[in-house]
């Protein structure tokens, strides 16, 4: 059997690299259940390997174990509990018992815990891969319906990931895998069922691959959410390719051995994977390789009872802000309770991060073990003095005692045991020497770890190992860019007319602040405002700056549906800002509501020359809707000597309330779009929906890095994160990262300056295609002829999303205007693409945000280039006059061909041999006709006038649409197709679809009875007798041609439904079912 680059290129390769990781490999079948091992297709385990493995594994520990106890403990991974529903739910519920075991009732009368998967022991388990592995959905009779995924992995009889390989020649071929495995898992939001959700109740990781790119996801996860994995850990690359005989390696055959390898797949089922009935998370490869080598340092580096100097089993643990350090943790502290010698280890977990504490707590109770979080210092010196292990929690500030000339590290001691791990959050920021003093002589022969979010300072790097240990493990800001785990940062400086650099003196702020008044007035107003922090929280500087904010968010942010942040100078201004904000926000819904019409119509070229303001009015003018309901919140801490007003900021229940998990601002259909900040929420708020930081204080160093890290989270549409500057912090920029190794921040922010260049480049080779073939951008239909290629559309399509995308980072700076006739002439081209060559529908501007939208809006109605083109359909009775819109005979052709392929393909299911003689007839008129414009347009339209009428009456007497495609089916299913069978075996065809057609409309009347599998099984059953006993078809074909009409049944049953529904009263026939 030949096969195709898809299996040559992408599949075959896989199941080599699987066979020598240890994995055995079985052929599939798609039309015998048998030869994968199962009774039905609909089965999804396999249950012979299954029972076999749970034997295996626990037989040894309970000898007693028989078929019952197996069948047992098998059931309850098949049998559901009440109540639990839904693809995430169920998932959650079987990897638990996947994890845990089950209960079986032994001799004794008592529960013992019978195991699945033996994560300790790898050779008692059975890793199996089977490729072209079918899957049909509850209650499937015949037709299309089931899924082929093209390769699956059990363990034990399990599946557990599935891959889905495409061709890498084809367009965008990880769009279509992982399109491919959202709709076998009915997450692509169609109306019907198109998977089958109850295969991925076990699933947990699944791949898309095309050989050179490659991603990971998890069962639910959304397409943004599969990422790459870019490392062979724990082998070396080298030995990668040594096994594999290769002298590089491309992506799949990365994934596949830091993924696949039987025992990091169990390892990452067991530590790395996060399970609940909302999300499944697995731990992406920087996460998987750091605890993995702190596990390692854990287990082989000395102690100081052992004589080294400094304790060897700790390091830092370097991964770039948003990229998941907190996971990282929680999944280093799970794999250190599966490790027999760090199991007796105390866990102190030194951190403010209450996520982090919710997580660890469900750790401590799965094992049993005490869970601590010290309110005080009293209660953390306790916790920490307990003997053996547990889990606690506390501030590094709590844990005080001694202090001065009378230190003394003898008697600070609290638990000399070396079996205590103390994992340190913000480790850049929470041990100066005082406090590392103390922690170090309250737990002297403890184990370090640290995790910064930030680069260590260079000057504190040997402190830094000297408290903790060497880096253990470096995951950058550009390695997480390049990896779309974050966004990068654009950076922009901004300035209002009371506003300038940092560095300016006291005296020449002034000056500029309130030029207009009187030097009397001025020197009062100073002696008021003395300082530069009573400056900043100045009223009317922040009126100023709040309406400068107002309307750079209501243009560039809020029409893309994203949110913001104010860093105010402090608490007192956090305040005022919202005050400012209130009555900012009235003043421009009024101002855009009066804005003149003119300015809304004039095209991007003349816009350009209009000032700023103007330019974001425009922009901002189609959101005042959304403007007017616009909410804004303080979050600041509370103080002694707080005025009763701001318990409405302070208080924690309302603050949960605005920015916790699932709160207000984290919800993107909230109208709450900007919180007010002094500190708070710099470090350890995680709002994805974020794209916003506007800094009105001077940071640096560290709590810069932080801070500007809060608009780098991953989410849907968001192309970038944006800080805006109204300090100057941005001014010194380099002096305030100057502390870091250089190569440690690079891609920390972008100058939004620095865009431009790519929005030039980008533009430059999305109309390449078009202009080294000599056709300008306003010649749509030239354009459109020149796409006919499916290859070169898909590269057009990936370049336009480039360029737009580009465009919107840029605007409304003027640069960006002159983009945007060229962006209404691309996407004209390519919206005409899509209905001419009847290709996937998508947005009409693909990818491009909210601004690119409204601007190529208003180019189109400045200049009347058509960018929306209505699809042709067949059935349209204004067909001809669209056909006709198109000048160019080729396009004509090409729109007509396309919709006629559309067409029949829509309908082949309803009258399968009908539509595929018409099908054979269209690639016979193409071929008599080819690079004939004009012979194929007329021929063409005659086709088309046979379409429209649809199919005829004929000598059969029978209904052209609710019988004739029964009897087509029959009669194909004829020996040599029905060409030369007698009239009397006409005749008795014609009668028998009558009959199959009263007695099929009859049973499918019966309520959900295309629900109802047992039902079904009957009609086909009814079937399989007629056509033998009525000597219709061959005995031979019987099976096949009942399935067939079993499937047409289903297309038409709407239609036999329309025709009048007979009565749902069982036939004569049926009681033989």
């Amino acid at each position: 059997m030949s096969h195709g680059p898809e299996y040559n290129e992408v599949e075959f390769p896989l199941i080599e690299q699987l066979n020598l990781m240890g994995w055995q490999h079985q052929v599939g079948d798609i039309h015998v259940p048998a030869l994968t091992e199962r009774e039905s297709f609909k089965q999804t385990l396999l249950e012979g390997r299954l029972r076999e493995a749970v034997r295996r594994i626990n037989a040894p520990l309970y000898p007693w174990l028989d078929d019952s106890h197996v069948s047992e403990a098998v059931s309850q991974l098949t049998r559901l509990p009440t109540g639990v529903m839904g693809l995430l739910p169920v998932n959650a519920h079987l990897t638990g018992l996947l994890l845990d075991g089950v209960q079986v009732t032994g001799p004794d009368g008592k529960g013992h815990t019978v195991r699945f998967i033996d994560f300790r022991n790898l050779d008692r388990n059975d890793f199996l891969a089977i490729n072209q592995f079918r899957v049909d959905p509850p209650g499937y009779v015949a037709g299309k319906g089931y899924i082929i995924p093209d390769v699956v992995l059990f363990v034990n009889g399990i599946p557990l990931v599935v891959v889905e390989c495409k061709a890498p020649n084809v367009t965008s071929p990880m769009e279509h895998a992982v399109n491919d495995l959202l709709g076998y898992q009915n997450l692509r939001g169609s109306a019907e069922a198109e998977g089958v959700e109850r295969f991925f109740h076990t699933v947990q990781l699944l791949v898309g691959t095309s050989f050179y790119r490659a991603v990971l996801g998890t069962v639910g996860a959304r397409a943004e959410g599969f990422l790459t994995w870019k490392d062979t850990y724990p082998f070396t690359r080298e030995e990668v390719q040594a096994g594999l005989g290769k002298p590089q390696l491309h992506p799949q055959q990365v994934l596949a051995a830091g993924v696949l390898h039987p025992r990091t797949l169990l390892d990452l089922l067991e530590n790395f994977t996060l399970t609940d009935p909302r999300s499944k998370r697995v731990a992406r490869y920087q996460q998987y390789r750091a605890v993995r080598k702190a596990l390692a340092r854990l287990q082989a580096g000395e102690t100081r009872l052992l004589g080294a100097e400094l304790d060897g089993r700790g390091g830092v643990i370097w991964h770039t802000q948003g990229s998941g350090k907190s996971l990282t943790m929680m999944f280093l502290v799970r794999a250190i309770r599966t490790v027999p010698e760090l199991r007796p280890f105390k866990i102190v977990v030194v951190t403010d991060r209450r996520d982090l504490e919710r997580q660890l707590a469900g750790t401590a109770r799965a094992a049993g073990e005490p869970f601590t979080v010290a309110k005080g210092v009293r209660q953390l010196n306790a916790a920490l003095a307990q003997p053996g292990a547990g889990f606690v929690f506390g501030m590094i500030q709590k844990m005080k005692g001694q202090t001065g000339d009378d230190f003394d590290p003898q008697q600070a001691v609290l638990n000399d045991s070396p079996d205590i791990l103390v994992l340190v959050d913000e480790a850049h920021r929470s041990h100066t020497n005082a406090q590392h003093a103390h922690l170090r002589a309250a737990l002297p022969n403890a184990a370090l770890i640290g995790f910064t979010g930030t680069p260590i300072i260079k000057g504190q790097a040997k402190k830094t190992h000297e408290i903790f240990g060497p880096m253990i493990d470096t995951y950058t800001i550009l390695q997480s860019q390049e990896d779309r785990a974050t966004v990068p940062i654009l950076y922009e400086g901004r300035t209002v007319n009371a506003f300038l650099k940092d560095g300016q003196s006291l005296d020449g702020l002034f000056d500029t602040f309130f030029d207009e008044l009187s030097d009397e007035a001025r020197q009062k107003l100073q002696q008021k405002y003395g300082t530069m922090g009573d400056l900043l929280e100045a009223p009317r500087l922040i009126a100023l700056k709040a309406r400068d904010m107002l309307l750079h968010y209501a243009s560039q942010v809020l029409p893309n549906g994203f949110k913001a942040q104010v860093v105010a100078h402090s608490r007192r201004a956090a305040v005022e800002y919202h005050k400012a904000f209130k009555k900012a926000q009235a003043e421009l819904v009024e101002e855009l509501e009066t804005l003149n019409p003119m300015f809304l119509s004039l095209p991007p070229e003349k816009l350009a020359r209009l000032d700023e303001r103007t330019r974001a009015l425009v922009l901002a003018h189609p959101h005042r809707e959304r403007l007017s309901r616009l909410e804004f919140a303080p979050v600041i801490s509370a103080g002694p000597t707080d005025p009763p007003e701001w318990a409405e900021w302070t208080d924690p229940a309302k603050q949960e309330t605005r920015i916790g998990d699932g709160g207000q601002f984290k919800n993107p259909k909230h109208p709450l779009g900007i919180l007010i900040v002094k500190s708070m929420l710099l470090t350890g708020f995680d709002a994805p929906v974020e794209q916003a930081l506007y800094l009105d204080r001077n940071i640096r160093n560290h709590e810069l890095l932080q801070a500007i890290a809060r608009v780098n989270r991953t989410y849907p549409g968001k192309r970038h994160g944006l800080v805006v500057d109204y300090y100057g912090v941005g001014h010194h920029l380099a002096q305030a990262l100057s502390d870091y190794t250089q190569t440690d921040v690079v891609g920390a922010m972008t100058s939004i300056k620095d865009t431009l260049p790519l929005l030039e480049a980008a533009h430059h080779e999305a109309t390449r295609i078009f202009t080294e073939a000599g056709l300008p951008l306003e010649a749509r239909e030239d354009g459109v002829n020149l796409l006919a290629d499916a290859k070169l559309r898909a590269e057009f399509k990936v370049k336009l999303r480039t360029f737009l995308n580009a465009l919107d980072t840029v605007l409304p700076r003027p640069e960006a205007l002159r983009f945007v006739k060229d962006a209404a002439h691309l996407s004209s081209i390519r919206d005409t693409a899509r209905q001419v060559y009847q290709d996937d529908a998508e947005d009409e501007v693909l990818g491009a945000g909210e601004k690119v939208r409204a601007l190529i809006a208003q180019y189109v109605d400045a200049s009347g280039v058509q960018v929306k083109v209505p699809r042709i359909e067949v059935l349209d009775p204004n067909f001809g006059e669209q056909v006709s819109g198109y000048t160019s005979k080729r396009t004509q052709a090409a729109a007509m061909e396309h919709a006629a392929r559309h067409f029949i393909n829509l309908h082949l299911e309803e009258d399968p041999i009908y539509y595929r003689k018409l099908s054979e007839k269209l690639e016979e008129l193409l071929r008599q006709h080819q690079e004939h414009w004009e012979a194929l347009v007329e021929a063409l339209f005659a086709f088309y006038q046979e379409l429209q009428a649809g199919r005829p009456a004929d000598s059969t007497g029978l209904d052209p649409q609710t019988e004739a495609p029964l009897f087509s089916l029959l009669l194909d299913a004829q020996p040599g197709k029905g060409d030369d069978i007698s009239d009397d075996h006409r005749q008795r065809l014609i009668k028998g679809t009558t009959t199959i057609v009263q007695e099929l409309r009859k049973r499918t009347a019966i309520p959900d009875f295309w629900r109802n599998a047992v039902q079904q099984k009957q009609a086909r059953g009814w079937l399989v007798r007629h056509l033998d006993m009525q000597d219709l078809v061959g005995f031979e074909a019987c099976e096949k041609t009942a399935d067939e009409l079993m499937n047409l049944a289903r297309r038409l049953h709407p239609t036999w439904t329309e025709a009048g529904r007979p009565t749902p009263t069982p036939s004569p026939l049926q009681s033989g079912a």
